[in-house]
């Protein structure tokens, strides 16, 4: 009953049939054996997961360390922009300061 679920299912297994437990072709049993291979797969899978965990944490932190880079240059650059504003305001006011001081040399002169 299982190999008529599986022939069912699965549509490749009835062309692919006659080549099952074959020398030399991917469905040799005894040269590719599946229970090894079932364990095979099992270790990979544990040390895949083992990897990702890793991996993930070490992401996770990556992330926290570039955010907390980027509050901080947001906190710089709002500084800069506040000290360029206070020093566009000086140039301002010495550019008044200096036109003042030209007009009362330029009086003096002229008289």
């Amino acid at each position: 009953m299982q190999l008529e679920d599986l022939v069912r299912h699965y549509e490749w297994i009835p062309s692919e049939r006659s080549y099952f437990g074959k020398s030399n072709t991917e469905y040799d049993f005894e040269a590719n054996n599946p229970t090894e291979a079932g364990r095979r797969i099992q270790k990979l899978s544990e040390t895949k997961e083992k990897l990702g965990q890793s991996v993930n944490s070490r992401a996770q932190s990556m992330l926290l360390k570039a955010e907390e880079r980027y509050q901080d240059l947001q906190k710089k650059k709002q500084t800069v922009i506040h000290d360029r504003e206070k020093i566009i305001d000086v140039i301002h006011e010495l550019d008044e300061k200096k036109n003042l001081a030209l007009k009362e040399a330029w009086k003096k002169v002229n008289k």
